[in-house]
């Protein structure tokens, strides 16, 4: 998961105020924003990070007009630089945001009002497209070809199920009991168009994003996706005979413990990268680079 910086909300913070951008930069920079963004990154999916923030900044008040906006727009751009969006109705929001002002709300509260108006972007963001591990690309090829052969547009949860199935070789295939991959899918990775998705299916992808993070994974594979499938409540996908517990169990022990430390690394060349902008800006895109191969997880290039 990518987490925004310092050089992220002063980037958001010009679009809403004519406060040039190095005493706008000053400002943030001396308020517990810092501290903030920091806590607003892994091992916290990315619906919780932006309750942080969105909670975060509207208490801290940093700026004189223009708050409550920022904390909405640096919320939304963090769920959109990790390919998800959000669906915010104004008029709850406005209350929302007035109850966290006024203290009556924690973010505990805003981390459930988000969790069911965010979802992963449709067609699927380049953010989220980058984590997905082959073995989960050729269960969602194969999820897009069963939705075509039924004359469909969406993919739906048991398209996916059986996509997962399918693909046998990953994580999700053998917790699910197959013998053996279909692998018959010569055009992996997928090209434009992508698939699009059933709503409920785009919140399986984003529950599947939230399980890698809090495992620790710097990928979404094909376990993953099964463990958003049964996160979402698609139990009901799974044959009769087939047991959702057991399921779960077989595919957290293949996915392994969880790595508390997983993307540590990464996030410390993110940080690093963010002070490099303003003074070496091709050394901070390089960092971001080496940063973005690790979060893929290919540690043996870094």
């Amino acid at each position: 998961m990518r987490r925004l910086d310092l050089a992220d909300l002063v980037a958001i913070a010009a679009e809403l105020t004519e406060i040039e951008t190095p005493k706008l930069l000053e400002t943030l920079a001396t308020t517990p924003l810092a501290g903030l963004l920091a806590e607003a990154g892994p091992p916290l999916p990315p619906h919780e990070a932006a309750a942080v923030l969105l909670t975060g900044i509207v208490q801290l008040d940093p700026l004189p007009a223009g708050t409550r906006r920022l904390a909405l727009l640096t919320a939304l751009r963090l769920l959109a630089v990790n390919g998800l969006v959000a669906t915010f109705d104004p008029r709850p929001t406005r209350r929302l945001l007035g109850d966290i002002a006024a203290g009556n709300t924690d973010v505990a509260a805003v981390t459930a009002w988000l969790d069911t108006r965010v979802t992963a972007a449709d067609p699927l963001g380049g953010a989220l497209r980058d984590l997905l591990t082959p073995d989960a690309w050729a269960a969602i090829e194969l999820a897009a070809a069963r939705a075509r052969r039924h004359g469909r547009q969406l993919i739906t949860d048991v398209d996916l199920l059986l996509g997962l199935f399918g693909q046998g070789t990953g994580p999700a295939g053998q917790a699910l009991g197959a013998t053996d991959g279909l692998e018959a899918v010569a055009s992996w990775p997928l090209r434009p168009p992508l698939p699009a998705f059933e709503p409920e299916v785009r919140k399986v992808l984003e529950l599947g994003m939230r399980a890698a993070v809090r495992l620790g994974h710097g990928e979404i594979n094909g376990g993953h996706l099964l463990l958003g499938l049964l996160d979402g409540g698609h139990r009901g996908a799974l044959p009769g005979d087939v047991d959702p517990g057991q399921v779960r169990r077989r595919v957290l022990d293949l996915l392994g413990p969880p790595t508390a430390a997983g993307g540590e690394v990464a996030q410390r060349l993110d940080r690093l990268a963010g002070w490099l902008r303003a003074t070496d800006p091709e050394a901070a895109a390089e960092l971001e680079d080496v940063a973005d191969l690790h979060r893929a997880g290919l540690d043996r290039l870094v």
